[in-house]
């Protein structure tokens, strides 16, 4: 069951190979490669900020995480600190991750641990200064059990699973400091690039004017499901490719 149910995270609401693998942008909605799956792949490369890699996270013994405790994984995916004890760039969401049960968490490695074993290394990230000094102070342990949490209402669910799913990665504009700015939250506008290097920005989520006040639930799971709003498709810098996967309720 474990296997399972980590499969349908790792592959749907946390979405954790959209960053961990490349993507075959021939077909619809660019999803990830299954060829190579988990090997990571170079996600920033910025003047300013430096470059960044996502870690190979097959079984492979050398370049991936084979040689990993759970307990290390376990320290990674929701602290944000490497097996060598280094912080890992924020670009992986530990913060949201953080949030997720023991119970997923040990499912989620158990699926990683299923993976096809690949050997592929990247040289070590280079990020520039003083954010290489902010990333430092950014993880938190965890100190206590997390526990599945219970649901009062479908809002309640709702909000559970757009954290996992790091929504606001995506749809919260930051200010000059990388924070979030006050009053926006999924209000989009953020500046993204495609898998083309194309600029994009994200849409905005809120029932406002400028936003989808006119979605109700069909045309919020039709629109996910298909990679198209109406007659117009959705860029795979979204990956509805991959969220698509999501059933209705877990």
């Amino acid at each position: 069951m474990r296997l399972v149910r980590g499969s349908y995270l790792v592959n749907g609401l946390l979405n954790c190979m959209y960053c961990h693998s490349d993507h075959d942008t021939s077909l619809p909605g660019a999803p990830p490669k299954t060829e190579g799956q988990a090997v990571g792949r170079r996600l920033i490369s910025d003047p300013k900020l430096g470059t960044v890699y996502s870690a190979n996270i097959s079984p492979d013994r050398e370049t991936g995480v084979g040689d990993w405790t759970d307990d290390e994984m376990a320290r990674a995916i929701r602290e944000g600190i490497g097996r060598s004890g280094r912080a890992l760039f924020p670009v992986m969401p530990y913060d949201r991750f953080r949030h997720m049960s023991d119970d997923d968490l040990a499912a989620v490695i158990v699926y990683v641990r299923s993976l096809p074993p690949v050997r592929h290394s990247f040289p070590k990230p280079e990020i520039k200064f003083p954010i290489s000094r902010l990333v430092l102070a950014m993880p938190e342990p965890v100190i206590k059990p997390i526990r599945d949490p219970d649901f009062p209402t479908p809002r309640d669910r709702g909000e559970h699973l757009a954290l996992l799913a790091n929504c606001l990665g995506c749809h919260i504009p930051l200010n000059s400091f990388g924070q979030p700015k006050e009053n926006l939250t999924f209000a989009g506008g953020v500046n993204l690039k495609d898998f083309n290097g194309k600029q994009v920005s994200s849409l905005n989520l809120t029932s406002d004017a400028s936003g989808i006040p006119y979605y109700d639930e069909a045309t919020f799971i039709k629109t996910i499901r298909t990679g198209q709003i109406g007659a117009r498709k959705i860029n795979p810098v979204m990956p509805w490719a991959t969220y698509r996967n999501l059933k209705v309720m877990i």
